[in-house]
């Protein structure tokens, strides 16, 4: 037997980390990801901000593990971080790929806390008029 027959390939843990799943292009992308990924080399579960959504059903009904971080609303944020934080930890994700600005950032705060953990973001904007934002939402994306 040559070594490459040898070679066996490690199951990785995926941790998708994303604001919910209500249906949009990212969402939608996510969840054919999610459900895309071979169950023989990836583990993959869905981290939500907020579960919601009615794609939460349909990634159930393929086998994803779905995850609420229990988000309570736009101003919990170092209680939210503090907890998001043990959870990642606790799954000790091989890879972090995350969706959209709020989860991209979250994550490059987080990553240093998780071991050998390798970041993806996912950026999704196209032709985004900010007029129709509040402030949040433009800090937001001039930090990601």
């Amino acid at each position: 037997m040559n070594s490459a027959s040898k070679l066996t390939l490690e199951r990785r843990r995926v941790v998708i980390l994303a604001r919910s799943l209500e249906v949009g292009g990212a969402e939608t992308q996510l969840a054919a990801l999610a459900k895309g990924l071979p169950t023989d080399r990836f583990d993959v579960t869905v981290a939500c901000l907020y579960a919601k959504g009615p794609l939460m059903s349909e990634l159930q009904a393929a086998g994803v593990h779905i995850l609420s971080l229990e988000k309570k609303g736009r101003w919990d944020i170092f209680s939210f971080f503090a907890r998001t934080r043990r959870t990642l930890a606790d799954l000790q994700p091989d890879i972090l790929h995350s969706f959209l600005t709020p989860p991209n950032i979250l994550s490059s705060l987080i990553i240093k806390h998780l071991n050998n953990c390798k970041l993806v973001w996912g950026v999704r904007a196209s032709n985004m008029d900010m007029s129709n934002y509040d402030w949040t939402w433009g800090l937001t994306f001039r930090l990601e």
